[in-house]
């Protein structure tokens, strides 16, 4: 299976800027939350089950 089209939101809802991706963090505690989902390509006849799995995410700031 393979994962691909990633979303990426932020709680509350932020507007996304475009080059390159960003988001301003507005809270005085600095915390900031944001959902990702993606797209899963499952292929003809993948053994039903539950899989895990984990990617990385890496947040670059200033």
């Amino acid at each position: 299976m393979q994962f691909d089209t990633f979303i990426i939101g932020s709680t509350p809802t932020a507007q996304l800027t475009t080059a390159p991706l960003a988001f301003r963090i507005g809270s005085k505690t600095g915390m900031f939350a944001f959902p990702v989902g993606a797209t899963l390509r499952v292929k003809a006849r993948q053994t039903p089950g539950l899989y895990t799995g984990s990617f990385s995410v890496t947040l670059n700031y200033q």
